[in-house]
């Protein structure tokens, strides 16, 4: 009888002691994140109230995003690295990275407030003004209506979120080796670029020259043509000088 009190016991105590457990595990959540969300489709403003929307994934293998605000003193303080790395790619074409500012704000007066803060020192990379799909992929990190800043996110053309950082970086070389890394693993993922094959089958051909210049002419959508291959001159749009090249390429008179 005593042994099998005794074993109740240490059951009783077991359980007392798991549920302890699984109390605190529910108290303090695993860290989230919003990797593997997407921000294909959106659409808002930049600073100086131009439209901006999904568009400009096709300009870059990576878009880093970086959330900020005007009144956080950690996402003022990195933000000369930022431009420091936004300089670097911008020099560096072949390594297709491009950098994006996300103000988050709370009143319409932080966005002059956003744009001195830009225009006295000098910080030149583009910034989008918060939407509620940006809200819901800063949100994630904590998951309680809350968006800590700053946070970064890495993108791939597709839109979908591959990486999420919480937090300032400690110097310009971390931020650096975080977004190249990135850009080493989602780069070796796409297809080598045929300059000019529009059509995605490995030659460049009339037919390539045709699918360029009806998407010049908006009557193809973006998602309908290899936007890097027929962006010939790589200046982030589709024109008739892009159509004309690919045509002088199918024809053998360029390389």
């Amino acid at each position: 009888m005593k042994r099998i009190i005794a074993v109740l016991t240490s059951l009783m105590i077991l359980c007392c002691s798991l549920f302890a457990v699984s109390a605190e595990i529910v108290s303090n959540p695993a860290p989230r994140d919003a990797v593997g969300m997407s921000i294909a489709g959106f659409t808002s403003r930049d600073l100086y109230n131009n439209p901006i929307n999904d568009s400009i994934l096709n300009n870059a293998d990576v878009t880093v995003i970086n959330f900020w605000a005007t009144w956080c003193g950690p996402c003022i303080g990195e933000m000369p690295d930022f431009q420091r790395l936004h300089e670097y790619y911008q020099g560096t074409p072949e390594a297709d990275v491009q950098l994006y500012g996300l103000l988050m704000y709370d009143y319409s007066d932080e966005i002059p407030e956003a744009i001195e803060i830009c225009e006295q020192y000098g910080f030149t990379w583009p910034h989008i003004l918060m939407t509620p799909l940006f809200y819901s992929i800063a949100e994630a990190l904590v998951g309680d209506g809350s968006v800590p800043v700053p946070q970064t996110i890495i993108v791939d053309r597709s839109g979908t979120v591959r990486a999420h950082k919480r937090g300032r970086f400690i110097d310009y070389q971390e931020m650096y080796e975080y977004v190249n890394g990135w850009y080493d693993i989602i780069s070796a993922e796409q297809p080598p670029v045929v300059p000019g094959d529009a059509d995605g089958n490995g030659q460049v051909t009339i037919a390539d020259a045709v699918l360029v210049l009806r998407r010049s002419m908006s009557l193809i959508g973006e998602s309908d043509i290899n936007f890097a291959a027929a962006d010939v001159d790589g200046n982030g749009s589709i024109t008739v000088a892009d159509a004309v090249t690919v045509l002088r390429k199918a024809m053998g008179l360029l390389e």
